[in-house]
């Protein structure tokens, strides 16, 4: 498109002196990195041209995205700047003068009756796919309003596939996945803030035991490894010779060990749990087009499919601690999605059994299923009965819902060879409380929930999964997975074209 004769002197008016950079033998003085290859000579002209600014054309992309240089209302100050200074920065236009870069600049130096202006060629047309783009590439540093700012988003678009949740398999005997995304390493290159001497052997084995942990697929928690390390106890300060034990001075031991290991960069953040321990920041965006971009390009990105919603009961996992929350939710969000998962801190409180109850209810299903896990002590039988009274309390029958006990018991933690602690039996109703769970296990012995291997736990709530749903409903609904993902990204490419400028858009 021409630049309109708008406020040039008079024997400026309506001239078109000059010629396009495709047939200009213009003046010419080197600037610009030196060229290197024919690909690059090819397409980029870093020889600085000197060209006549009527002779070279605004693109209609660019007053799409940007609106008409003449109604900036910046541009007479630019004016003045270029006929006070010229024009300090040379214009990037194509071979038929159709500017990339600089149109402001250009309008400028028309209206402050420059007879030329310094430009770089570039060897594209406007009609090529990628001229739009590198015109919006060209204006990044640009001050912009947010409808200029969201059609930058659809004219760069993105070709990237949404991360669409396909990580669920169908149903086998084993379906654990190796852990890929989170990596514990040494790096040697990088300075330690902390150096570990005494403790060393119980930071190599804390470092071993994460990363068998890893390769299961599970991120473990501080206390996970306590118990792995009880297995092969390693020694603990090599100035005493003290071996690693199952007390509190040890598991204080390792903490600290875990903490120095990751602020030193043995260990990644991100490879253990810290449940309870949260930041919370609001997100936010530096302006819309961000905004914009973003959400386009992880569309998809936080689809989950309820693959539980043609099973004929609504699933729920209740997890005494909380530190073990966060480990059994990432399982279920990745493998039942539908199903939901409660914490409940010690004993349940009304108000968690009110919002489970609500959940139950919007599921629409007629029957609930609780599968709880929770310490083999006398408390922990406590806790998932008490789970169940508030469910009656709050108005749900006995033939409502199943509640399942699935961990941890006493033949589960002999299984795995688990180390028993003694009872805690404090004042008469603690002996009492001690003496009737001796009599109905036949045992003081009690037990941690995170005495069990990471990867057993899972594999239990996964067997208890198996054998209480439709596991070929299930399977359906994996199986239609990809058919979402495709969906989505069809879905995504639709947004995108509809932000292009020139589309119609309500």
């Amino acid at each position: 498109m021409k630049k309109e004769n708008q406020g040039t002197s008079g024997k400026n008016a309506g001239k078109a002196r000059g010629k396009t950079p495709e047939k200009a033998a213009s003046r010419t003085s080197p600037a610009g990195p030196e060229k290197t290859g024919s690909q690059l000579q090819r397409e980029r002209d870093f020889t600085v041209r000197w060209l006549d600014p009527w002779t070279l054309e605004t693109p209609h992309v660019n007053d799409l995205v940007y609106g008409k240089v003449t109604n900036d209302p910046g541009i007479d100050q630019l004016v003045e700047s270029v006929r006070r200074r010229g024009v300090i920065t040379p214009l990037l236009v194509n071979r038929k003068g159709v500017v990339i870069s600089g149109n402001r600049r250009s309008v400028a130096a028309c209206r402050a009756g420059l007879r030329e202006v310094p430009c770089y060629v570039w060897d594209i047309t406007e009609s090529s796919d990628d001229f739009a783009r590198l015109l919006v590439e060209a204006n990044e540093q640009r001050v912009k309003g947010a409808d200029a700012q969201v059609a930058e988003v659809g004219i760069r678009g993105t070709a990237e596939k949404p991360e669409i949740w396909l990580g669920m398999q169908r149903i086998k005997a084993e379906r654990r996945e190796r852990c890929g995304g989170i990596a514990v390493a040494l790096d040697v290159s990088q300075r330690k803030r902390c150096e570990i001497t005494r403790a060393r052997k119980l930071a190599d084995a804390a470092i071993e035991a994460v990363n068998a942990e890893l390769e299961q697929g599970v991120v473990p928690t501080v206390r996970q490894i306590h118990y792995r390390l009880l297995n092969d106890a390693p020694v603990k300060d090599t100035q005493t010779g003290a071996r690693y034990a199952n007390d509190a001075e040890s598991y204080g031991a390792l903490s600290r060990v875990v903490a120095r290991l990751r602020i030193n960069g043995e260990i990644s953040f991100d490879s253990i749990i810290d449940a309870g321990r949260e930041l919370f920041m609001p997100q936010t965006y530096s302006d819309v087009g961000e905004y914009a971009e973003k959400w386009l390009r992880w569309f998809g990105g936080d689809y989950r499919r309820n693959v539980m919603r043609a099973q004929g009961a609504f699933f729920a996992v209740c997890v005494e601690k909380e530190a073990l929350g966060e480990f059994f939710r990432r399982h279920v969000e990745r493998t039942y999605p539908g199903a939901c998962v409660i914490v409940c801190r010690g004993f349940a409180s009304l108000s968690l059994a009110y919002q489970l109850r609500t959940a139950f209810e919007q599921s629409g299903k007629e029957r609930m299923v609780l599968l709880a896990f929770s310490d083999c002590d006398p408390a922990g039988g406590g806790i998932v009965e008490d789970v169940g009274q508030k469910l009656l309390e709050l108005g749900l029958d006995e033939c409502q819902f199943t509640l399942a006990r699935c961990g941890l018991t006493h033949d589960q933690a002999r299984k795995f060879g688990a180390r028993p602690q003694p009872i805690k039996a404090k004042g008469k109703a603690g002996q009492t409380v001690a003496r009737k769970f001796e009599e109905r296990h036949g045992t003081r012995d009690v037990y941690e929930l995170e005495a069990i291997p990471p990867g057993e736990l899972l594999r239990i709530l996964d067997g208890e999964m198996a054998a209480r749903m439709d596991v070929a409903a299930y399977n359906r609904e994996v199986e239609a997975l990809p058919g979402d993902a495709a969906a989505l990204m069809d879905a995504q490419g639709k947004l995108y074209a509809a932000l292009k400028p020139g589309n119609s858009r309500k």
